[in-house]
């Protein structure tokens, strides 16, 4: 009986210490919030006994150079004492102006290390077909449409040289999204606007973020979840129901894409 409640209190002190506590500021845009990808990740880390804190600073269509300028973003985080900060930009601007994202991308880059949080940049995925602004005859549609093809390359190569000048790491959503696309060009991933997720989507950005931030494969996950989501004083619940097929597909591609 002894031995019995040694092995039972050891196991419970090694169950704890593989538990992990931590606070996250996400800094973007509607790449964030659309979906509730924040608090389905938080719902993911709760299931495998992990606790999400987590605070957003995540107007739409918001880059770098806006949260720079608009100084909210750096406001919390020098008041918030997080553990990890994630920055993610405005969608196109990687691929249109990465030198834009490299200036204003390293400025908050080096407020984050004065906070002491771990950067990481949230790799975003390509749109899968030309968007609202890139109709018309202007010379941004132009460009935007030229540009379309090397969109997911050009992201890669823009947040890979931004955490590399920086000592950043990546959570390697865009790569996973490609992944998964391969694997089942049915999925619905893409909303109708061609550029941001449906929850099928937000529910694979999150298993690259727990895979990321908790260190370990994101397998197992549960397929049905309900989970709130607040955009300024509205609350609106999200419904996800997947089949296994479609689970296990979207956890390799994750899997897959951390390993890459």
């Amino acid at each position: 009986m002894k031995r019995l409640f040694l092995f039972l209190t050891t196991l419970i002190v090694l169950t704890s210490a593989q538990a992990k506590s931590l606070k996250v500021l996400f800094v973007g845009n509607s790449y964030t919030y659309v979906g509730a990808m924040p608090e389905i990740l938080r719902t993911m880390a709760e299931a495998k006994g992990h606790e999400l804190i987590y605070e957003q600073q995540t107007p739409g269509g918001r880059s770098f150079q806006q949260h720079w300028e608009e100084k909210k973003a750096v406001e919390k985080m020098k008041a918030g004492n997080f553990d990890v900060i994630v920055l993610q930009n405005q969608s196109f601007e990687p691929v249109g102006d990465p030198e834009k994202m490299m200036k204003y991308g390293k400025l908050l880059a080096a407020e984050v290390d004065k906070s002491g949080a771990e950067k990481l940049y949230y790799l975003t995925m390509a749109y899968n077909a030309p968007v609202k602004w890139m109709q018309g005859d202007s010379e941004e549609a132009r460009k935007g449409i030229a540009l379309l093809p090397q969109m997911h390359e050009r992201l890669v190569e823009s947040y890979t040289r931004l955490a590399n000048e920086t000592e950043g790491r990546i959570a390697p959503v865009g790569i996973a999204w490609k992944l998964a696309y391969e694997s089942n060009p049915d999925l619905q991933l893409h909303s109708a606007d061609h550029s941001h997720p449906t929850t099928t989507g937000a529910y694979l950005t999150s298993l690259v973020f727990y895979s990321t931030l908790f260190d370990e494969e994101a397998s197992d996950m549960p397929g049905e979840l309900t989970v709130e989501m607040r955009k300024k004083d509205k609350i609106k619940f999200i419904k996800i129901k997947l089949d296994a097929q479609t689970r296990k597909t979207l956890e390799a591609a994750a899997k897959a894409a951390c390993k890459e």
